[in-house]
């Protein structure tokens, strides 16, 4: 099996690959070979919550790294729970947790290309109501909350539009939630970006609008000189 997942270590933003089974053996490959000192606390919530989900591979969001051993100390999770049919029951039983670590400073990097025009950012929520990206570092991993009290509260649909204050500006933000995932992205625009465009809109279809009635009025004058 080691050999196994060790052919998937060298996947960019990989932390670790781990397999536990029931009766506790570990499988593991991934920044360090040592992994004497497992947060047991940890594996067996994420193992509870892949169980009780029912998306095929979890991805729970930022947790801390099962292995307290590892450089990382927060990593993104995604798990998946090994079964196997009990031949008397027909039932099936768990054996084993798959668990796959990844590097957030991967997820940021990545995101942070994004251009979303002046003042306008996105955020990335797990399932959790965390914050895996948000333009400021500083925030990732840290609760919705944290951010604004009043967001995390209407975010109540899987598609849904509204404003609100975020950091004391007026933000117009429209969200969706991930059907794969359940992860939740927002996208905050200031109001006063949405104005700006707003203006500069209304101000080319005035200039429209007088170019055609001016180019009507020569039109209607010539007629009616000819007339």
């Amino acid at each position: 099996i080691g050999y196994i997942l060790n052919g998937y270590s060298n996947l960019r933003g990989l932390v670790s690959i781990d397999i536990f089974t029931v009766d506790d053996t570990h499988y593991h490959v991934g920044d360090t070979l040592d992994v004497s000192n497992i947060r047991t606390d940890v594996r067996d919530e994420i193992l509870a919550k892949t169980i009780s989900s029912e998306q095929t591979v979890w991805w729970n969001g930022i947790e801390d790294n099962v292995n307290a051993n590892s450089a990382y100390e927060k990593v993104l999770t995604a798990a998946k729970v090994i079964t196997k049919v009990n031949s008397e029951t027909l039932q099936a039983e768990p054996v084993a947790l798959f668990l796959v670590n990844i590097r957030i400073d991967d997820i940021y990097e990545h995101l942070s290309r994004l251009d979303f025009g002046k003042g306008s950012h996105m955020v990335v929520l797990d399932t959790e109501n965390r914050i895996i990206y948000h333009p400021n570092q500083a925030y990732i991993g840290l609760p919705l909350a944290n951010l604004d009290e009043d967001v995390g509260d209407l975010l109540v649909e899987d598609v849904g539009e509204f404003v609100t204050t975020v950091n004391g500006q007026k933000v117009f933000v429209s969200y969706a939630r991930l059907a794969i995932s359940d992860w939740i992205v927002l996208s905050l625009i200031p109001l006063d970006t949405l104005s700006a465009k707003t203006a500069v809109i209304r101000n080319n279809t005035l200039t429209i609008l007088f170019i055609s009635f001016l180019v009507v009025a020569v039109f209607a004058c010539s007629f009616n000189r000819d007339v």
